[in-house]
């Protein structure tokens, strides 16, 4: 798993998201590159002023074998849509095995609330590990609080934990990948 940025990031959020996501699938490797890779502007929409989401986790994809890498991750401070979306937070590319969150709207300064670090790295972890989870092959889950859970808003990213329930980390064993027991939701 090769982890890019697609924007400046501060390196404590960066070093965080890899953590957590080494820490969440056990057998995964996971490597930061060193370089920004921005994404080409002809992917950003000037009408909307956001980038086109599928865009990037196709151009993901097609760079993620020259970069030697299994699977990719972009995260970026960045906001983009897609088709039928007037935002998302992340958006994933299991074909391609690429996946990419957003940032932008993940801030809370960003909806006028004072900045609070801490609660903005929890919900970058959270959608970093549900765009990996549809990588992986998961599905949303209609389980509010497992982290593959759909959020169409901030406040459904604050409301769900950054834990698989019991069936997602199951379907995840299945296709190889195996979930750290602190990333599963307790059954009771």
């Amino acid at each position: 798993m090769l982890i890019i940025k697609l924007s400046n990031i501060d390196d404590y959020l960066i070093d965080t998201v890899a953590n957590s996501v080494k820490d969440a699938f056990m057998n995964v490797n996971v490597l930061v590159s060193p370089d920004v890779m921005l994404p080409p502007m002809s992917f950003f929409d000037w009408k909307r002023m956001q980038y086109r989401s599928e865009y990037i986790v196709k151009w993901l994809a097609s760079i993620r074998e020259r970069l030697g890498a299994d699977y990719i991750l972009g995260i970026g401070d960045i906001d983009a849509y897609a088709n039928g979306l007037n935002f998302v937070f992340g958006e994933a590319y299991p074909e391609g095995r690429a996946a990419a969150v957003y940032l932008r709207r993940l801030h809370p300064s960003f909806y006028g609330e004072p900045d609070n670090h801490e609660l903005f790295v929890s919900r970058a972890v959270k959608e970093v590990i549900h765009e990996l989870g549809h990588t992986f092959g998961l599905p949303h889950c209609s389980n509010r609080l497992c982290v593959m859970s759909f959020s169409n808003s901030v406040y459904e990213v604050d409301s769900k934990t950054e834990k698989f329930c019991p069936r997602c980390a199951e379907r995840l064993r299945l296709n190889g990948l195996y979930v750290s027991p602190r990333y599963v939701l307790s059954t009771s």
